[in-house]
């Protein structure tokens, strides 16, 4: 079975600082992998780092070549988004993680963010665009790994409406 690596990124309000002191070097990636991004609490309408994390993502994309995002929750902090039009998707996710390199598939899910506001809209972004896929509450994805001969099934679980 082929190496399925993740690269996960945290939003932490240290990173900004440690980008300066630290130098980055291309993670060893075994020639057989597949690479996706994991993220979550993505949305800070670009305060606490969120545009050097999203920089950071867009450098490492270029290095690890990731077939999507995987958007776990929370990309509208706080009260999540009114509408499709609202102006938040611009401040927290269009013009943020704009890197040509993170022009790709996003499948993102609700987190208890979203909930504070119109998750339908959440759910309808998709039509809006293109990189935003979210078929439902509860999807599945299937991929297929580098040499094409085997797949990995990715499946995105709302847990929100689970919790008391």
């Amino acid at each position: 079975m082929k190496n399925l690596t993740l690269t996960i990124v945290a939003l932490l309000a240290a990173v900004g600082s440690l980008m300066a002191q630290v130098k980055f070097q291309k993670p060893e990636i075994p020639a057989n992998s597949t690479s996706i991004y994991i993220a979550n609490d993505l949305g800070r309408n670009g305060y606490f780092e969120q545009k050097t994390v999203a920089e950071l993502m867009g450098w490492m994309a270029d290095v690890v070549d990731p077939e999507f995002v995987a958007a776990i929750g929370d990309v509208h902090h706080f009260e999540g988004v009114a509408s499709v039009d609202d102006p938040l998707w611009m401040t927290n996710y269009e013009l943020i993680y704009s890197h040509p390199d993170l022009m790709l598939d996003w499948y993102p899910l609700l987190g208890n963010h979203e909930y504070r506001g119109n998750t339908q809209a959440v759910l309808d972004y998709g039509k809006v665009s293109r990189r935003w896929v979210m078929p439902g509450r509860y999807y599945a994805v299937e991929k297929e790994v580098e040499d094409g001969n085997e797949k990995i099934l990715f499946v995105f679980i709302d847990t929100d409406p689970l919790i008391d």
